[in-house]
């Protein structure tokens, strides 16, 4: 007969040591406390605007966010290359200063900017 003596730790026993390592790695990490800084926001602008958790709102996060997200990519995948170019900032802001200023004015932002664009490429190549 052997000694041996099982120690069953129970079924959630695995799940928690994953959780418990999963949570040790992330408070690790140098972004923690930026993560940590914006779920404190989200949870005070929940409860000082009765308007920041509408589905309206959130629309609107996302599409302003989706703009800065493109500009990100390109300009990651231009730093991995080599290419550094600090300027895509001011031009998007200069892009999007002019297309408010064609709205105001009446005219659809996304004609001349198509125009533009052909007549760029045409004369680059």
């Amino acid at each position: 007969m052997s000694n041996d003596v099982l120690t069953d730790k129970g079924p959630n026993s695995e799940s928690k040591s994953m959780l418990g390592n999963l949570f040790s790695r992330t408070k690790n990490m140098r972004e923690f406390t930026l993560i940590l800084i914006i779920l404190g926001l989200f949870v005070t602008m929940s409860f000082a605007s009765p308007y920041f958790l509408t589905w309206a709102n959130m629309k609107a996060m996302l599409l302003s966010f989706s703009t800065e997200g493109i500009v990100v990519v390109g300009m990651t995948l231009l730093i991995i290359v080599g290419g550094i170019d600090l300027s895509v900032g001011a031009v998007m802001c200069l892009a999007m200063v002019f297309a408010a200023k064609l709205f105001i004015v009446g005219m659809d932002p996304g004609l001349p900017a198509w125009r533009l664009s052909s007549c760029a490429a045409v004369l680059a190549t």
